[in-house]
């Protein structure tokens, strides 16, 4: 496991005991948010793999791209109709994985500059 998502899992588990009985909403914001932005890059992956194949015209990305788009439109509708689901952790949720892949090439910028191949 990658230092990021170890800091991303413990992220979780930090906001889980220290919100879940008083404000479940917050948890449950996070959780709907994180594992749409799995479920996002995975479709992005899927899109990565068609076009790499030599699918023709620009269709299978620019149709992948409006249901990312449009999946994430409804995500954070359910957060802000649902009161059971807080907006602010359910967008933070949604751009974890994004964090984790910065965070990702960070460490492993540092680790070149300070001479080592990584730091995992």
């Amino acid at each position: 496991m990658s230092i990021s998502a170890a800091l991303a899992a413990a992220g979780a588990v930090v906001l889980y005991v220290s919100t879940y009985r008083e404000k479940p909403d917050l948890f449950a914001g996070f959780i709907l948010g994180a594992a749409f932005s799995m479920l996002r890059w995975r479709l992005i992956i899927r899109e990565l793999k068609k076009v790499a194949s030599g699918a023709s015209g620009a269709g299978p990305w620019l149709r992948g791209f409006f249901i990312r788009y449009g999946l994430t439109g409804v995500i954070i509708a359910i957060s802000v109709a649902s009161d059971a689901f807080s907006i602010v952790t359910a967008v933070a949720g949604v751009f974890l994985v994004n964090a984790v892949i910065i965070g990702e090439q960070l460490v492993s910028m540092l680790g070149r500059l300070k001479g080592r191949e990584s730091w995992e």
